[in-house]
């Protein structure tokens, strides 16, 4: 539904693609809703637009799943109402989904380094699918007993994009590489579960992070937001906007 999140999707893409003498694989985005503080649609987003250039993406309303009835559906997005911040098209809740394909396969959007969170353990759609793709067998224990069988410890697509980068390296944009030049880059990852665990000292980490890299000549500080950052920011913690919006306006003024 995301387009920053295809790349948890596109290596099994990739390897259907490849083998057309066999898979017809169609990637179709869906749309998705921001949602308010009381769960209802605030605004309506379809990110087909946004997708890599060489993915032939198909629009969905050109897609009708029932007569279709693919051999197998991949998603991404684990959640169906359960999720307060985003919900994609009500049509693509997995108990949907599940009556128009033989193989529902859930992807997880995310890597881990070890453990995972508590709240990832069982979620309700989870018996709606037929498979989940488990990032390895050391990640298998923190599911739930019940959805044990369906675990498939495969990798993740995700990890193979980091792979293919490394072995690939793109051109960095152009309006980065003054910046970069002669810079050490170090990455600063800003996740959800910190914002949400204690939002004023996310905050207050955040500017002494951004104050430490600020004017310096030797070091380029590269800022990963998670995708539905500000999403969140504005449905579950609407009182910290005007801070947050602050520290993004300084780190992309002061170029740091």
């Amino acid at each position: 539904y995301k387009a920053s999140m295809w790349d948890s999707l596109e290596s099994i893409w990739v390897a259907a693609d490849h083998d057309r003498a066999h898979c017809r694989a169609l990637v179709v985005p869906i749309p998705y809703a921001d949602r308010n503080a009381d769960g209802t649609p605030k605004q309506w987003n379809y990110e087909i637009d946004r997708f890599p250039k060489y993915v032939p993406v198909v629009h969905h309303e050109s897609v009708d799943l029932e007569a279709l009835h693919p051999d197998a559906i991949f998603v991404h997005n684990p959640y169906d109402n359960y999720n307060t911040v985003t919900s994609v098209d009500m049509k693509y809740y997995s108990s949907n989904l599940k009556k128009w394909t033989d193989c529902l396969v859930y992807v997880p959007y995310y890597v881990t380094s070890g453990g995972m969170g508590e709240f990832q353990r069982y979620l309700p759609p989870y018996d709606n699918f037929d498979y989940i793709v488990a990032q390895g067998e050391a990640g298998m224990p923190y599911y739930a007993q019940e959805v044990q069988e369906k675990l498939l410890p495969l990798g993740s697509p995700k990890l193979d994009k980091v792979v293919h980068l490394c072995e690939n390296p793109p051109e960095p944009p152009d309006e980065w590489k003054a910046q970069l030049a002669g810079r050490t880059v170090y990455f600063y990852n800003t996740s959800l579960s910190g914002f949400l665990a204690d939002t004023t000292r996310f905050l207050q980490k955040m500017r002494y992070v951004f104050e430490t890299f600020r004017g310096r000549d030797d070091a380029c500080l590269l800022w990963r937001p998670h995708p539905l950052l500000d999403a969140t920011l504005h449905t579950m913690r609407p009182g910290y906007v005007r801070e947050f919006e602050e520290l993004r306006d300084m780190f992309l003024r002061d170029k740091i």
